[in-house]
């Protein structure tokens, strides 16, 4: 633990030391799904993402030098924290399992209609501060296969707002889109809406149930999203290069297909490059990496006296949640 870290629970409130939270709108996500008070804040850490093991989920220290709970998506994850050592974790459910649930959507239906014109969605690997990805052809060839007018590449805010990335990808003529900032994970007022942080989640909703094949470079957390929602998936590289920048020299690492399917008990390898039909284990597995059934049953009053506070924020955050959800069951 460096020096700053242990020192930062006598220096910041906690609504900074905890700001991952507010990440992808994932607080107003729980407060809204669980029917908490609007002026929450969690005392934990929350997992922001899928992963295939445990390195991406923060350890926070209280001012007592004890950890912060963590709330993490699954009990895979769950399980290998506690094997090192960090026994104060909860299994949540991922806040897009919350969201799904409430909405009232059916996952039952995994065998879509072949449409004659396939719609793609492409998520590129993602850069992230400090590091940065390589953008291969993989957009090459699906516009190859499913041509330009019927694809849509969705990408990160920080390789948005890059223009060269901007225009590698324009130059395909492929409709480009960005589902907004996913918030300030710093000092930056981190619950501020600015940016669209509050319906990122809920905008991926609209977006992934838009298409019929959701196309990856790598399994990550929409290769779980869509497959939740019965959607066909492709991955479209065997590896990635990430280059990792540390002050003022780099390394650069490789994201291996291989080691997700070595991590993640049950994932078969798919092929390189070929539509996928999620079969029913399959379905399954992404259920339980995103905390399916723990959406329904994990919140109780005694976590709510144990792991919240009410502190000062706009209570009005959470509104947009609330309309987006009501909004959706309308349509059922």
């Amino acid at each position: 633990m460096t020096v700053r870290h242990f020192f930062a629970p006598w220096v910041y409130p906690e609504k900074i030391l905890l700001s991952e939270q507010f990440n992808y709108g994932h607080r107003e996500i729980l407060l809204s799904t669980c029917s908490l008070a609007p002026d929450l804040l969690f005392l934990s850490s929350l997992q922001h993402g899928w992963m295939f093991d445990r390195s991406q989920t923060p350890v926070i220290k209280k001012r007592n030098l004890l950890n912060y709970p963590v709330m993490v998506w699954s009990e895979r994850i769950a399980n290998e924290m506690r094997k090192h050592g960090n026994k104060r974790v909860l299994v949540s459910g991922s806040p897009w399992a919350h969201l799904v649930r409430a909405c009232g959507m059916d996952l039952s239906t995994l065998h879509q209609t072949l449409n004659t014109v396939e719609k793609v969605l492409f998520f590129p690997s993602h850069s992230a501060p400090g590091a940065s990805v390589s953008h291969d052809n993989s957009i090459q060839k699906l516009a190859h296969e499913y041509g330009s007018e019927n694809i849509t590449v969705c990408l990160f805010w920080i390789d948005f707002i890059n223009p060269e990335i901007r225009s590698y990808y324009a130059k395909f003529k492929v409709e480009l889109t960005c589902l907004g900032f996913r918030g300030s994970s710093g000092f930056e007022t981190p619950w501020a809406p600015t940016g669209g942080r509050v319906m990122f989640l809920p905008n991926l909703l609209e977006l992934i149930s838009g298409h019929t094949i959701v196309a990856v470079n790598d399994v990550s957390t929409p290769f779980w999203y869509a497959i939740t929602l019965g959607k066909r998936v492709l991955v479209t590289s065997e590896e990635e290069k990430v280059r990792v920048w540390n002050r003022n020299t780099y390394v650069d690492e490789i994201l291996s297909y291989n080691l997700v399917v070595k991590n993640v008990e049950g994932l078969p390898k798919f092929p390189i490059g070929e539509v996928i039909q999620p079969s029913f284990e399959i379905h399954q597995l992404a259920l339980q990496e995103v905390g399916w059934h723990e959406s329904e049953s994990f919140w109780n009053d005694n976590l709510e006296a144990n792991i919240t506070k009410r502190v000062d924020i706009d209570p009005d955050l959470v509104q947009p949640i609330h309309q987006f959800i009501s909004s959706q069951k309308s349509k059922g």
